[in-house]
């Protein structure tokens, strides 16, 4: 028997998630009458680098410069689709109601987005019984390695896309930031720093970003202000603080930020 993944419409996957969107998958989702939140982290950096890992080099074309305190950053910045029971266009048969138009993200579930991160189903929301494995496949299960000897074509053209979305949208991404007087965002790892705009702002933004409508110059990010960045966790402040960042607990978060600590 082939190693293979066969969803069971069992519906687990659309209660109660975030989902990263492109930019026209986002303007697509508030057009709908849903909501979009935006998560900005922040990824300590050393700058004129050589890259050797390939996560690194993948990391640099999905992010923008920046600065904290005196540390060196750079920041990505995802654009998230929510909702805390099941997803507004999951109907009562546990279908997609917009399964032609579905986010990407949704269509490359369970898989893996980044391919430096191997797939462990046991990980998924996704019953056993969607999964056919071989004993061998099953061994690997525990190794976490079996992502490439199950996933199709068209699954890594879909993961394909999403990454080149991630890099052509980053000043795009960097802009609304500016325009949104965003500031402040998690250390990558650390935990998820949401910001939770008004949506009818959001929407302009992204319109006018899009469509060139609005001028570069004067959204210019100046490089010297500050990220401020937010932990929960003392020891990560103390960090934080001892390589010259400037930080925040989150009991000091702002109203409409969401932080979510990674255990």
């Amino acid at each position: 028997m082939s190693n293979t993944f066969q969803c069971t419409q069992c519906g687990l996957c659309c209660v109660g998630l975030n989902i990263p969107l492109s930019v026209n998958e986002a303007l697509l989702w508030i057009a709908r009458g849903n909501r979009v939140k935006i998560l900005v982290e922040a990824i300590p950096w050393v700058t004129d680098q050589v890259l050797l890992s390939d996560s690194l080099k993948r990391k640099e074309t999905i992010t923008f410069t920046g600065i904290s305190g005196t540390l060196a950053i750079r920041l990505q910045v995802t654009l998230v689709a929510y909702f805390s029971q099941a997803c507004p266009h999951l109907n009562e048969h546990n279908r997609c109601g917009i399964y032609d138009e579905r986010p990407m993200t949704c269509r490359v579930y369970p898989f893996e987005l980044n391919p430096n991160r191997l797939l462990n189903p046991n990980n998924k929301l996704c019953p056993k019984e969607a999964w056919s494995l071989t004993d061998t496949s099953a061994q690997s299960i525990q190794q976490k390695n079996i992502q490439f000897s199950i996933i199709d074509a068209q699954t890594q053209s879909n993961i394909n896309t999403i990454h080149q979305s991630n890099v052509n949208e980053v000043s795009i991404k960097q802009q609304l930031c500016v325009a949104l007087g965003i500031r402040s965002c998690s250390l990558s790892n650390d935990g998820y720093l949401f910001h939770q705009v008004n949506q009818t702002q959001l929407l302009a933004h992204l319109q006018s970003l899009t469509t060139g409508s609005c001028s570069g110059d004067s959204l210019k990010d100046p490089h010297d202000q500050s990220w401020l960045i937010h932990s929960n966790s003392n020891a990560t402040l103390q960090n934080l603080v001892d390589i010259g960042s400037h930080c925040e607990a989150t009991h000091a978060l702002s109203s409409g930020q969401e932080y979510i600590h990674f255990q």
